[in-house]
């Protein structure tokens, strides 16, 4: 993960998210209060954004996507927003790099899906999805409320 946070800190003229998350680690690197620009117009100024690294163990996939979930759960929680899911309609707390290119525009990122669809085959025999980490962010929320 660090090798991504220095890349990005070289790089923040391009792309630049608030925090990282892996198996082990939720690190943010700038406030949340401030626009950063990982989406593209016009999604930077609305979201909340971190960068998911790639993990290559099932263990460590389970544990990133868990910590995930928990941050963005912690994140609606801190900002007093309700998870409410926008892959399916562009409206919502909860947004994919995807769903921003499909209602929004500004990128075409499709991500994650493409990582969670490989990484569930390769880890789990089946695909990950969006709605499966929306439950486990539901989840999380429902502990911290």
């Amino acid at each position: 993960m660090f090798k991504e946070i220095a890349y990005m800190k070289k790089n923040y003229r391009n792309a630049f998210v608030h925090s990282f998350v892996d198996s082990k680690h939720i690190i943010n690197i700038a406030s949340t209060n401030y626009l950063c620009w990982g989406v593209g117009y016009p999604g930077n100024a609305r979201f909340v954004q971190f960068e998911q690294v790639e993990m290559h163990s099932k263990a460590s996939f389970a544990h990133e996507v868990e910590n995930a979930a928990y941050y963005t759960a912690y994140i609606l929680h801190e900002y007093h927003l309700k998870p409410n899911d926008a892959v399916y309609d562009g409206k919502g707390t909860v947004w994919s790099h995807g769903a921003v290119a499909k209602y929004l525009g500004g990128s075409d990122h499709t991500d994650p899906k493409g990582y969670y669809k490989n990484a569930g085959k390769k880890y789990f025999h089946q695909a990950y999805t969006m709605s499966q980490f929306y439950k486990l962010v539901l989840k999380n929320y429902h502990q911290l409320s």
